[in-house]
């Protein structure tokens, strides 16, 4: 009889703790992370913030607001008179964007959460990559010419999906990790990892 009394207190106990996890149904959180941006071909920086709702048990949306900055060098190298000319132009990528996410949580208890999440986004983005770099060469001169085939600022619409995990603590501050994919009508594809940290409420 003790030990049924244990384990039904134990399972009581356990029943509880969860329900207190599953009530908590909104969440703020910052993002801070690495980003690759597929056209430009460079890694940069990723930071954000989150807020969650969930309708019930397995199904949520957020909304979240980023800035993404990626930086790099191009090369361009000219023969002239048996001889290479090296040249190098730097660029920068920046960009702000909005979007939405509709989430499924597969794996969600009072600690642990595993989710997955799909949605649309708008994003600005602004950059002084051209798509087209060369060097003329007129000695003793070396002059880099750019040319942009696409326009240096754009406004786009896109997709966004990505996958989480989280660990909720006892007072309810939340840490994990998430990882991105995203494309944009600009052509512009992110892979984005990032750790973020927030609150349930």
């Amino acid at each position: 009889m003790r030990i049924f009394l244990t384990l039904w207190f134990a399972f009581i106990g356990v029943g509880a703790l969860a329900q207190s996890g599953d009530s908590l149904r909104h969440s703020m959180q910052v993002w801070l992370g690495t980003s690759y941006h597929n056209t430009d071909l460079v890694w940069g920086g990723i930071m954000g913030a989150e807020y969650s709702c969930y309708f019930n048990r397995r199904f949520s949306y957020s909304v979240f607001v980023a800035a993404t900055v990626h930086d790099g060098i191009d090369s361009v190298n000219q023969w002239y008179q048996d001889e290479v000319i090296k040249g190098a132009v730097n660029f920068t990528t920046a960009a702000f964007q909005v979007g939405g996410l509709a989430g499924y949580s597969f794996i969600r208890s009072a600690r642990h959460h595993f989710q997955i999440s799909l949605g649309p986004l708008v994003r600005y983005q602004t950059t002084s990559n051209p798509d087209i770099l060369g060097l003329e060469t007129t000695f003793p001169y070396n002059n880099t010419f750019k040319q942009n085939d696409y326009p240096a600022h754009s406004l786009s619409i896109g997709g966004v999906g990505g996958f989480s995990y989280e660990y909720t603590f006892k007072n309810n501050v939340l840490l994990g990790v998430k990882a991105m994919l995203q494309y944009d009508s600009n052509d512009d594809g992110l892979h984005d990892i990032f750790f973020f940290i927030g609150k349930r409420f």
